[in-house]
């Protein structure tokens, strides 16, 4: 695929078009790597790593002591209808 460099205000860039984004699970917001590789360019997406409640909960301290705000927290009276 033939992509042209333009010119972006002050910068450079390349635009990708929306087939491309779609077939890499890629949006608008989402950042990508880019290094050269034997004289190419690679463009790499960060792919953010999805966990398991399982896996989350496995990080977890159920030993940990309990913050001082959330003990007030939990000891605060009811005001209004949060208790039904």
């Amino acid at each position: 695929m033939e992509l042209a460099i333009r010119k972006l205000g002050n910068s450079t860039g390349i635009i990708l078009p929306p087939s491309l984004l779609r077939s890499m699970h890629l949006a608008v917001g989402n950042t990508i790597n880019a290094e050269q590789v034997k004289g190419k360019l690679v463009l790499t997406p960060n792919v953010k790593p999805k966990y398991t409640l399982a896996e989350l909960l496995e990080k977890c301290d159920s030993h940990a002591a309990v913050p001082q705000d959330v003990q007030e927290w939990d000891a605060s009276p009811v005001v209004g209808r949060e208790g039904i």
